[in-house]
């Protein structure tokens, strides 16, 4: 009678822990609107209030193309581009070349590699962390050489970016490799102690895989994280990740254990699942005031409301043109990697800003689209990509 009483017990504690950690899910604020086999054509209903399409200085010492930008961010009036061969370089709002920061080499001011940089918003300092020497450049704005700390060796190990969340905080994003798989952590500038954040249960077969291009936005006093395959949105904090709220999907969602049996995650991993039909997340996520977009890869776009939590999922290949019927008559969404507090901010080639114009109609009454094509055939395709702001109701 005392064992079954015991049964009866322990059963009673697993079920309440259950059923907890399912109210706790189910708690959470719904995200609505995401439906995979309802992708609307990129743009449509979008509601823009601002567009404009601002060509960035071309100049054969600072050429660019999107395929070699890494990453972009924007400060005050100015967006800076980090590229895949080594650059970090800055341009205003208007297009005007601003200045480089740094160079490869073994100066104080130079690294050996551009692993990853932040920004100093308080203090107008841009960073440079060189993950192979330790090395924390830093310049001012205007690409000015300021200082240089060297850290010990391994305290940017498989860092490929990050952002300041306070003074000493630097929040890292680390590429996984073979069975390192710590993918955020919080590493203390001057105390030079590291926090892990969250590991992500998956290895990697001798090669290092991001888990997003931007899987983490800084807005306002909160950084929001996504995680592949999940359908929550997390704050990061020093505790860890927490949920914050889940966008509602009727697809499957890929198991702790189906990522723990993962030994050689790459993007194929993503390609494998979603033809399982499996939900497979988002790689980078970015915020405005009013609004949130979660991007899968350059396949599609999911642009939420942020005032009613309701979103659209959105096909983001306007650049795939390969039909004679092909025909682009609202603004698409082009390529965003960036936000300012108002707009989010896209950068795209002039030739496949090109391709799109071949499509448009003829007379469109698209006040945007004729921005556009007014442009457009100005430029040349050796120029400089575009700047693409966008600011939505």
């Amino acid at each position: 009678m005392t064992n079954l009483k015991c049964l009866l017990i322990c059963a009673v504690v697993i079920f309440m822990s259950c059923n907890s950690s399912e109210q706790k899910q189910e708690s959470l604020p719904v995200i609505k609107g995401y439906n995979a086999s309802e992708e609307l054509v990129n743009g449509t209903n979008l509601d823009v209030d601002f567009f404009d399409i601002v060509p960035l200085e071309t100049n054969k010492s600072y050429l660019l193309s999107t395929d070699i930008i890494s990453r972009v961010e924007s400060i005050d009036s100015l967006i800076i581009i980090q590229t895949s061969d080594g650059r970090l370089l800055s341009f205003d709002y208007l297009g005007r070349f601003n200045c480089t920061y740094g160079a490869q080499g073994r100066g104080p001011d130079e690294y050996v590699n551009l692993s990853a940089f932040y920004i100093d918003k308080e203090r107008r300092i841009v960073s440079i962390i060189d993950n192979l020497t330790g090395k924390n450049i830093n310049f001012n704005l205007d690409g000015k050489y300021l200082s240089t700390k060297t850290y010990p060796q391994g305290a940017f190990y498989m860092t490929y970016s990050g952002i300041l969340i306070n003074k000493d905080s630097f929040l890292k994003l680390n590429l996984i490799y073979n069975d390192f798989n710590t993918v955020y952590s919080i590493y203390n500038l001057e105390s030079e102690e590291e926090q892990p954040i969250f590991d992500f249960p998956v290895k990697t077969d001798g090669i290092g895989v991001p888990v997003g291009r931007t899987p983490v936005s800084f807005y306002g006093d909160t950084i929001k994280a996504i995680v592949p395959f999940d359908n929550r949105i997390y704050e990061i904090t020093s505790s860890g990740l927490n949920p914050i709220s889940v966008i509602h999907t009727d697809m499957t969602l890929v198991s702790q254990k189906q990522l723990e049996a993962v030994a050689d995650f790459s993007i194929m991993t993503y390609f494998d699942y979603m033809n399982k039909d499996y939900f497979t997340g988002f790689n980078s996520i970015y915020e405005t005031e009013n609004h949130m977009l979660l991007s899968y890869f350059n396949s599609s776009y999911f642009m939420v409301d942020k005032r009613d939590n309701i979103g659209r999922l959105y096909s983001y290949c306007a650049s795939e043109i390969d039909t004679e019927e092909s025909v682009i008559d609202v603004l698409p969404l082009l390529n965003i990697m960036t936000t300012s507090s108002e707009h989010f901010i896209g950068v795209y080639d002039i030739i496949k800003l090109k391709d799109i114009v071949t499509v448009m109609p003829e007379n469109t009454n698209d006040i945007y689209l004729q921005k556009i094509k007014k442009l457009i055939d100005q430029l040349s395709v050796y120029d400089n990509p575009c700047l693409l702001f966008y600011k939505l109701k």
